[in-house]
């Protein structure tokens, strides 16, 4: 056995991801975190005679699968004072993130310190037929001032609602702010039994900017699939029938598909002209099953305990099914991965293996060159 150590502290393997799919990534910002909404609101802007107003207007074309790109600018001068013309100006609303809301994040393409925050929709809530309630509409004017209007009802059908549910309205600055808010009646129609607010304005931009040198932590759990290597497998020693099986370490490439859930925290570092570096506090761990296929070969050494054993130098190759558990470090983009898991033989010869459908261990040492804040 202290030989088997000393060939695990000894020998450096291998372990990665090939081709990994992340989804269903989420981030948990801190409470602390003051996001910019950034509002598109349609007004009137006051012109006066003489004034020039250019208007672009662009069309697209189409021939033999090429689309050309026309612009037409048209210029018109006002004639009179007190005229208006509509224009789009954008409100910009400072709010708190939302307290444990899941968000996708990324970073600007043309600001790299800037982070725009999406968050993942609410949860669907049904109300019933003849539910009473009351429409909370709020819009911003041009002004930057949130307005609101109310309107009651009663559903005339069941419906469904992508909105969150709270048993009384708190102070959040997403409660404040959200621009859709129903009451919920009871069946006196009088008495609120609950609310629905929309938490996440899916209609509007979030964003946020560090300092120079300013570092954030970030909490975040995902689910990955993809491909895993399983350098090196450790066989505990066994006996069968008086005849005893050493314990065994192979050194073998083995790939396969791995599944798995991630969670993980994140400290990271703004610098101008750099942009975002990962902190060394970076950490992260997937648990989840895998699974392979392969081919071993038989041989007198390895099928002492089989039903019938390889007594010459002749060989016999079976196939291969591994399965099992694996647990993965990630400490600043080095991996370290152990596995549990067994070896199944498909073949006519495969009693005759030692290690048919025992277990066994697997270790490996990688580095991740991927990474969010790299990008």
């Amino acid at each position: 056995m202290k030989n088997c150590i000393t060939l695990l502290l000894i020998v450096i393997s291998y372990c990665s991801y090939g081709q990994t799919y992340e989804t269903l990534k989420n981030v948990k910002l801190p409470d602390n975190i003051i996001l910019t909404k950034k509002v598109t609101v349609p007004c009137s802007q006051p012109v006066n005679k003489g004034d020039k107003v250019v208007s672009e207007t662009e069309y697209k074309h189409t021939v033999d699968g090429k689309t050309t790109t026309k612009t037409i600018i048209k210029e018109d001068v006002i004639s009179t004072d007190g005229e208006t013309t509509d224009v789009d100006k954008e409100i910009k609303v400072k709010v708190k993130s939302i307290k444990d809301g899941k968000a996708n994040i990324y970073v600007d393409e043309k600001d790299n310190s800037i982070i725009h925050v999406n968050y993942w929709l609410n949860p669907t809530n049904k109300l019933l037929k003849n539910t009473e309630i009351e429409y909370i509409i709020r819009s911003y004017d041009c002004e930057g001032v949130l307005k609101e209007k109310k309107i009651k009802a009663k559903l005339e059908t069941d419906k469904n609602f992508l909105l969150k549910k709270y048993i009384k309205l708190d102070n959040e600055d997403f409660t404040k702010h959200s621009d859709t808010i129903i009451k919920v009646f009871k069946s006196d129609a009088t008495t609120v039994d609950y609310y629905l607010v929309n938490t996440y304005d899916r209609k509007v931009d979030y964003t946020f900017q560090l300092a120079n040198r300013k570092t954030i932590a970030v909490k975040y759990t995902s689910v990955v699939l993809g491909a895993i290597t399983i350098p090196i497998k450790y066989r505990p020693g066994q006996e069968k029938n008086d005849i005893k099986v050493k314990e065994d370490f192979s050194a073998d490439f083995n790939a396969g598909i791995f599944a798995g859930w991630t969670v993980g925290k994140q400290k990271v570092n703004y610098q101008r002209g750099v942009g975002f570096k990962d902190n060394v506090s970076f950490w992260s761990a997937t648990i989840g099953p895998f699974f392979s296929i392969g081919t071993t070969s038989l041989n007198k050494n390895n099928t002492t305990i089989g039903d019938t054993p390889i007594t010459t130098e002749d060989t016999q190759n079976i196939g291969t099914v591994s399965t099992g558990l694996g647990l993965i470090k990630n400490v600043y983009n080095f991996q370290f991965g152990v596995f549990y898991g067994w070896d199944i033989g498909v073949g006519r010869d495969s009693n005759d293996w030692n290690y048919d459908g025992k277990p066994w261990w697997g270790f490996g040492i990688g580095y991740s060159l991927t990474g969010f804040w790299k990008k």
